[in-house]
């Protein structure tokens, strides 16, 4: 009996933390035109799991960064710079994390958008991935990070895996 492809998002227990943008960075925003969107995935807490091999562990990332590729021929938006001194806790309670990158500061200069993909035991086995933002604007609620969940137990060996998590990965980018 084949396994029907079912969204964990409802399962997720995140909850999306606000992060204050002055009001005069808000105002530049609207002067900016619009840009197609720009997103990065932070593998600083991607790791493997169980058993799992440093082939599945790549061919996962590979399979992640060829869905953001997509996604940002997908979406225009209106780029503005933050600033993120001093919001490192913010990110970290936010997203559930227990690290940044080290360049955590000047991400959101150079992006719209970071994802931090992670292999997550809890979804259930008919959930193959799940995904939330977990920083937004309070006053906008536009988006500026969001976790992106994979199941552990996905095997990237059958075939057509590509095409398919693709689908599914491209699906879970629009929950963030």
């Amino acid at each position: 009996m084949a396994t029907a492809f079912k969204c964990g998002t409802d399962q997720l227990k995140i909850k999306p933390a606000p992060l204050n943008i002055p009001k005069e960075v808000q105002k530049r925003r609207a002067a900016n035109a619009f840009t197609p969107i720009k997103i990065k995935a932070d593998y600083t807490s991607f790791t493997k799991t169980g058993s799992m091999t440093t082939e599945t562990l790549e061919k996962a990332k590979k399979l992640i960064d060829e869905t953001i590729s997509e996604f940002n021929k997908l979406l225009k938006v209106q780029h503005v710079d933050n600033d993120l001194e001093g919001e490192e806790d913010t990110f970290k309670k936010g997203c559930g994390l227990n690290k940044l990158p080290s360049d955590f500061k000047n991400l959101l200069n150079d992006y719209d958008l970071i994802v931090f993909p992670s292999f997550d035991q809890d979804l259930s086995s008919n959930v193959l991935a799940a995904a939330t933002f977990c920083i937004f604007n309070p006053n906008t609620f536009q988006p500026y990070a969001g976790n992106l969940y994979i199941n552990p137990s996905i095997s990237f060996d059958k075939t057509n895996t590509d095409i398919y998590m693709k689908q599914i990965l491209l699906h879970e980018m629009t929950h963030i």
